[in-house]
């Protein structure tokens, strides 16, 4: 994929804006713009009512590299204040590959009266996209349903508990490398990841931090992994610029003994963020999803190690990749004035396997380091990383050039745009 198909479907995808409906969001009060706010209480129908509010449906086109331009219809309701339902259903169609993918989210939302327990989700997601090129345009499709609990400490107002329950159902049609459950006979491959999640906010607007504890379990692996992000403001009047902190630790706490590790490393962890190949769950959105060249290969996410240098497919494909247990950290310096979309960022880590790598009874044990520069846009939504530093052993046999380091993010949860536009102060 060419990188100017590259920059046009990442606006593309910004359209794409019916894929992660939230409840229970509030509106901000102040009125600065009269008439536009008249506009959105006419037409749009994205403001607070005591009663109900109606569901509306509005055009979407996305992009990806299999099914090519996207385009199709959503059906959205913003929040049920009554019924306490959210939902989202968005229909495309593939120019490229001539088929038919979707997304639906359906959340109920139920409000104890208890002074600990304050919501319980109940919710599940569907999506189907094409994932690799072929004759036959191979499709995959995740079934995700989930049971979520959030708590509020006693003590402290500023602090959440949160304990969520989720079972990935992924099918695969075709030959697709990683799948473990299926029969050699069988055009659609079965395999299966439930999760449990239990997360802690302190919500400070100086110094917050959250930590997430994630234990996964399939037929063949049972993982452990734990992240935690602080933020530490400058204090430079009010903006909101600072030190941005992110530790993660993953470990394999048990392998099937029928596990073939050599076979199948994409299960594993990644020093690197995760890409399209390592996403075996289907949680993100990529533009080139099975790409080994090309910047769309280069599409991260704010998963595993986060480096920001992705090694490249056509030297080492396991470098960076453990079945035992990985250590990163990963920060980002903000320019000190707001507004101002250019940070530093640098990454250390530390990846240890005796699975991927070798044969031998000894493990294989390696640091790893970036920096450089990032421009982030939309709240971090989009971002773009150039690594200038980087550890040797993550060379090609030759340096890359400049173009070749760089990577980059699209988080579409913080790009859904209805939801940005119903945040505005008008």
């Amino acid at each position: 994929m060419k990188n100017y198909q590259i920059v046009i479907h990442i606006f593309a995808l910004l359209f794409l804006n019916a894929s992660f409906i939230y409840a229970q969001d509030s509106l901000e009060t102040t009125i600065k713009h009269p008439k536009l706010y008249q506009i959105q209480q006419k037409y749009l129908n994205w403001i607070d009512k005591k009663d109900k509010e109606k569901p509306f449906a509005l055009p979407v086109i996305a992009g990806n590299k299999y099914d090519g331009v996207q385009i199709g219809a959503a059906l959205i309701n913003l929040r049920q204040p009554v019924k306490n339902i959210d939902f989202s259903g968005v229909l495309l169609y593939g120019t490229k590959s001539k088929k038919i993918n979707g997304i639906a989210d359906i959340a109920y939302y139920i409000e104890p009266k208890n002074e600990v327990l304050n919501k319980i989700k109940i919710a599940t997601n569907f999506k189907s996209f094409s994932n690799a090129i072929s004759p036959n345009k191979l499709k995959y499709y995740a079934l995700k349903p989930e049971l979520e609990f959030q708590l509020f400490s006693k003590k402290n107002s500023k602090i959440t508990h949160t304990i969520n329950f989720k079972s990935n159902l992924i099918f695969e049609q075709g030959k697709v490398y990683f799948s473990f459950n299926h029969n050699s006979d069988s055009t659609l491959k079965r395999f299966y990841a439930n999760d449990l999640t239990y997360a802690f906010d302190f919500k400070n607007k100086n110094y917050p931090f959250n930590i997430q504890v994630q234990l996964e379990q399939s037929k063949q692996l049972l993982k452990l992994g734990i992240e935690a992000n602080a933020f530490i403001r400058y204090q430079l009047k009010d903006y909101n610029t600072g030190l941005h902190v992110r530790f993660f630790s993953g470990s394999i706490l048990y392998q099937n003994s029928t596990f073939r590790p050599r076979s199948f490393p994409n299960y594993g962890y990644t020093i690197s963020g995760t890409t399209g190949l390592n996403d075996y769950k289907y949680n993100n959105f990529y533009f080139g999803r099975n790409e080994t060249e090309g910047l769309s290969s280069r599409q991260i996410s704010a998963n595993d190690g986060f480096m920001k240098l992705t090694t490249p497919a056509n030297k080492n494909y396991q470098e960076g990749r453990t079945l035992n247990y990985l250590l990163a950290i990963n920060i980002v310096l903000d320019f000190p004035i707001p507004h101002i979309p250019i940070k530093l960022f640098a990454d250390f880590g530390y990846a240890s396997d005796k699975k991927i790598h070798t044969i031998q009874n000894l493990p294989f044990n390696k640091f790893y380091y970036d920096a450089g520069l990032m421009f982030s846009f939309f709240n971090r939504g989009l971002e773009f990383y150039i690594p200038f530093i980087m550890n040797k052993e993550r060379d090609t046999p030759k340096r890359p050039k400049l173009g070749q380091r760089i990577s980059f993010l699209v988080d579409m949860q913080k790009l859904t745009l209805h939801k940005q536009i119903r945040k505005m102060q008008f």
